[in-house]
């Protein structure tokens, strides 16, 4: 069970399995050009690997209108991808791939550490104090080894998320034709 809150801000537990097959539901009913939802996939699985829990949305909103991506796509996976659950094993990875390519030795303690501060914080400001006060070498062994590892997925989900909305555009639009 993982613990989500509802739209009043109420908290209500809900099975994983349930939260991620109502997201790709959600992922599936999106209308909009393939090419579009297909950058909204790979901007939101960028997203939701790369280390950046406290600007995620952001970052998101941000990125969106240049890339002409679909804001709903990124959102989505987004948050999909970097769940609660997911976000140690993504953060870890980025510390080893990053301690190969930057060699500072920044541990694990200290990165676990920061997601501690990170998940407690009251508000954003503290979320980003948090992220900072690990050090800039952790911060850029975390973001060098992050977009290592977020560059292929995101490559990955825009091919993936290409194949399926253009091939959902052209079912329908036979059907459109037929019917």
């Amino acid at each position: 069970m993982v613990v989500f809150c509802d739209a009043l801000g109420r908290a209500c537990a809900i099975p994983l399995y349930r939260r991620l097959r109502y997201n790709l539901q959600r992922l599936r009913g999106l209308q909009g050009s393939p090419p579009s939802l297909a950058r909204g996939c790979a901007l939101g699985v960028f997203m939701g690997i790369a280390p950046v829990i406290p600007l995620r949305s952001a970052l998101i909103l941000l990125l969106a209108a240049p890339a002409r991506a679909n804001l709903l796509a990124a959102f989505v996976l987004g948050h999909t991808v970097g769940n609660p659950l997911a976000i140690p094993i993504w953060y870890s990875a980025a510390l080893a791939c990053g301690n190969l390519l930057v060699e500072t030795g920044v541990t694990w303690e200290r990165v676990r550490g920061m997601l501690d501060r990170i998940q407690g914080a009251e508000s954003i400001s503290s979320a980003i104090a948090a992220f900072t006060e690990v050090g800039v070498d952790a911060v850029i062994v975390l973001i060098a080894g992050g977009c290592v590892i977020a560059l292929p997925a995101a490559g990955m989900a825009y091919i993936l998320g290409l194949r399926y909305f253009a091939g959902r555009a052209e079912r329908l639009s036979g059907a459109d034709e037929a019917g």
